[in-house]
């Protein structure tokens, strides 16, 4: 008797591959690979597109749907291309192959993506993408500020680094049962045209659903501390250092305030943050300033914040030196403040 994971992932690459995106979709379909290499780099990041074949005509067909702050692609490429792109810095992309396949090279790997598969790329690194034999693709494209603040809501505490999802193979579907099956579902709501998941409240459950999946089911850095509901083990004096620092990040903050604030001596507040939060209060304090200070340049890149100054806003934040300030903040997120602004 055939598994049901094997048939999971049979039955989820059959139905997607039948569903066609109706018209009002459609995103553009060109003969020419430079219109496509543009309209896609307005979507993705600049990228160049190569014909493998030169002798055959180039011919490709994009879809594109939203849920929330989550944009679906479904993208055909009807002749062999190679796709070479920069980092994506502001976005997370997951790549699955509904015919064809597709070949991801990155930091010195090959791994080859088939139908049955996907594969997550990180904001970071550049990476080349080889679509071949009529590769029909879906594409998710997760914002990485939306994620991130989600991944500090299930850890209970701010990240101490950037989110990297593990990139040396590709993932079966039985192996992600809940999170195909979800995509699966918003490819259809959105394609087929149901548009289930299409109003504010809906949208917002399903966006947070599927950056849950995603983070759980999908190895990560953050994996091992995911497996466990750190937000409800810890002790009261935790939680009521971290309610202080979250109110008055913008205050000079010391041991001595957040021990008499918690009710609790110095020593047991530090080994509370080191056992439950994997941390001491001092670095929490800071990587909860700069994410403070990243929301404000992500806002001014966005046109949401008015623009000011990098080293008024560090200082609002309490950084006062801007070198050691900026290396944190690399460290953090995988790139400068700078880069954060201009996002390219």
């Amino acid at each position: 008797m055939q598994h049901t994971s094997s048939i999971l992932g049979d039955e989820t690459s059959n139905s997607l591959a039948a569903r066609l995106p109706a018209s009002q979709f459609m995103l553009f379909e060109t003969d020419n690979p430079n219109l496509a290499r543009h309209r896609l780099t307005d979507e993705f990041a600049p990228h160049q597109i190569d014909l493998k074949n030169k002798s055959k005509d180039f011919r490709t067909i994009a879809y594109k749907g939203q849920v929330a702050d989550i944009t679906l692609y479904r993208i055909r490429y009807c002749s062999d291309v190679t796709i070479s792109s920069g980092p994506l810095r502001g976005y997370y992309l997951l790549y699955l192959p509904i015919t064809g396949r597709i070949r991801v090279e990155s930091k010195g790997r090959l791994i080859d993506i088939l139908p049955g598969e996907f594969f997550v790329v990180n904001p970071f690194d550049p990476y080349i993408l080889h679509k071949m034999d009529d590769c029909v693709q879906l594409t998710l494209k997760f914002d990485r500020t939306n994620l991130e603040v989600y991944l500090n809501s299930l850890l209970g505490h701010s990240p101490m680094g950037p989110l990297s999802f593990k990139s040396d193979r590709a993932l079966k579907f039985k192996n992600c049962e809940n999170l195909v099956r979800l995509i699966s579902l918003f490819d259809a709501d959105l394609f087929d045209g149901s548009a289930m998941l299409n109003d504010e409240i809906s949208g917002g459950i399903a966006e947070k659903l599927m950056s849950d999946m995603l983070l759980r089911q999908v190895p990560n850095n953050y994996s091992d501390n995911l497996s466990i509901n750190q937000s409800s083990l810890a002790p009261y004096y935790v939680k009521k250092a971290e309610e202080y620092i979250r109110k008055y990040a913008h205050k000079p903050i010391s041991m001595s305030n957040l021990a008499a604030v918690s009710d609790i001596s110095e020593r047991a507040l530090y080994d509370g943050f080191r056992k439950y939060r994997d941390t001491t209060p001092m670095s929490f304090i800071k990587n909860i300033r700069l994410d403070r200070v990243r929301a404000e340049l992500i806002g001014i890149r966005c046109g949401a914040t008015p623009r000011r100054k990098l080293t008024e806003i560090a200082g609002d934040w309490c950084f006062s030196h801007m070198g050691n300030f900026s290396k944190d903040y690399k460290r953090k997120f995988g790139e400068t403040p700078t880069k954060t602004l201009s996002n390219n």
